[in-house]
């Protein structure tokens, strides 16, 4: 019973992370384009969390990657808001740090 659960858990987690990744896109409304990239942004910190308290205490190399997947969206966020032309690889480096979170989550 709970195994399934968990796998519900993470069937929405990765319908998530692919919807959001592509509305970040596809809309064309500035606004709403910059609430979708910073709740990926935020997103991907979550799954960052998951990710490296999964993990054993003594494994601190793997820890120390989901934190980095998790702190480049961050860093793509920053760099999509804080430049004057909205800069599109500031998305694509949110949507790949969400993308590769899911992938970390469930491969490692």
């Amino acid at each position: 019973m709970t195994i399934g659960i968990y796998f519900l858990l993470f069937a929405a987690m990765g319908a998530a992370a692919v919807i959001g990744s592509v509305l970040l896109f596809l809309i064309r409304q500035e606004k709403a384009n910059d609430v979708i990239l910073v709740l990926m942004t935020a997103y991907s910190l979550v799954i960052a969390l998951i990710s490296a308290t999964a993990l054993p205490y003594n494994y601190t190399f793997r820890q120390a990657v989901c934190w980095i997947i998790g702190l480049t969206a961050v860093a793509g966020a920053g760099i999509y808001l804080g430049t004057k032309k909205k800069a599109v690889w500031g998305q694509a480096v949110v949507a790949v740090s969400v993308l590769a979170g899911m992938a970390n989550l469930f491969l490692f």
